[in-house]
């Protein structure tokens, strides 16, 4: 959900569309510019949802502020229980293991975790993000591809693809700002 900007490229379609977001003023603003299909919610409990409530997910940069793999897993499962056979999710995180600019807080990161001075998982990192109070720090997981696939083995998810995009075209990992996972669910 965030801003409502998925919706704003979907509003003209016939569907049915529901975005939800832990931020109750991103969702306050979605709803000031489109309407009241946004609400909030945590990706951890998604019980409101009977099972094959949704045909489609898009699940955009949201994973990434997921912590622990655990946690992870249970969003994924969740989601796989609220779609219907046959459903597809389509998921973007944040390309940070291959981005220079976020390379810096990576190695920070490693290095905390192997002297022991961080609490965090691997592939974990505090990064800042400037906020109208100044400068707060905001959690994220950098995934990689092969950690997408762990995380849907042993769901009923099948991995369709993972790609990386920058600005709507398909690019090498390298160069990529996001990578996009498209899996259908059995």
């Amino acid at each position: 959900c965030g801003n409502g900007r998925l919706f704003g490229l979907l509003k003209d379609k016939e569907i049915f569309y529901e975005g939800i977001d832990f931020s109750k003023k991103l969702v306050e603003f979605a709803r000031d510019k489109h309407g009241d299909h946004f609400f909030v919610k945590n990706l951890l409990d998604l019980t409101d949802y009977p099972n094959n409530s949704f045909n489609v997910i898009f699940c955009v940069a949201a994973l990434q502020h997921i912590p622990s793999d655990f946690f992870r897993k249970k969003v994924i499962e969740e989601f796989a229980r609220i779609l219907v056979k046959g459903g597809y999710l389509l998921m973007t995180n944040w390309n940070m293991l291959h981005q220079e600019k976020y390379k810096p807080y990576m190695r920070k990161y490693k290095l905390k975790r192997f002297f022991g001075g961080s609490q965090l998982d691997k592939g974990d990192v505090l990064f800042p993000w400037k906020a109208r109070k100044g400068t707060v720090l905001r959690y994220y997981h950098a995934f990689s591809e092969e950690e997408i696939e762990d995380l849907l083995h042993g769901t009923k998810f099948k991995l369709i693809e993972n790609y990386y995009v920058k600005k709507g075209g398909r690019v090498d990992k390298k160069s990529g700002f996001n990578l996009v996972t498209v899996a259908k669910c059995y």
